[in-house]
């Protein structure tokens, strides 16, 4: 395994130690406001979003600047049948199955069933690292890992404004 694997797995974990820069949430979170668009739909509750929404201007600890961690791959390669859980995706599926929908709406809803997966990214990263390359460009591909963060802009992996963005490179630049 390369150095560059290694760095790759460490970046996926970055999610799990991220914060938010407050000012600049708040700021995205109005913008889109003024737009009318429906802030339910990022997944905030009705309390944090209001709280993020009342943080502009305000001193606020958080920032983009991210600690990697440091991840050491085990030395056995997970089975691929550990790294996701579709328990409840199968179960769902069943009970759609056994329903009276019609066929159009049995199809929505099986397609829906599939949000309920688990992946086990810890598992995950254990498997890629152990993968081929063909598996790892997959990997990649499906976005289980992301390597190139202006590539994941490009395919739309990631979203994000031109201000996070400078803001995000600035903080890095500096760190």
């Amino acid at each position: 395994m390369c150095s560059s694997d290694l760095y790759v797995i460490a970046d996926n974990k970055l999610a799990l130690n991220a914060g938010w820069n407050m000012d600049l949430l708040s700021l995205e979170l109005q913008d889109l406001k003024a737009l009318d668009f429906d802030l339910d739909l990022l997944g905030f509750d009705e309390l944090s979003l209001a709280g993020i929404l009342a943080t502009e201007g305000e001193d606020n600890p958080y920032s983009v600047n991210i600690e990697a961690p440091t991840y050491e791959p085990s030395e056995t390669n997970p089975d691929i049948d550990s790294l996701l859980c579709a328990e409840k995706t199968e179960s769902l599926i069943l009970s759609i199955d056994a329903s009276g929908a019609p066929e159009d709406v049995k199809r929505f809803l099986r397609a829906a069933a599939y949000r309920h997966d688990v992946f086990d990214f810890g598992k995950i990263a254990d498997f890629y690292a152990h993968a081929n390359s063909e598996t790892k460009e997959l990997m990649e591909a499906s976005a289980l890992v992301i390597i190139d963060y202006d590539k994941a802009l490009e395919n739309g992996f990631i979203q994000i404004s031109n201000e996070l963005n400078d803001q995000f490179k600035s903080e890095n630049d500096n760190g």
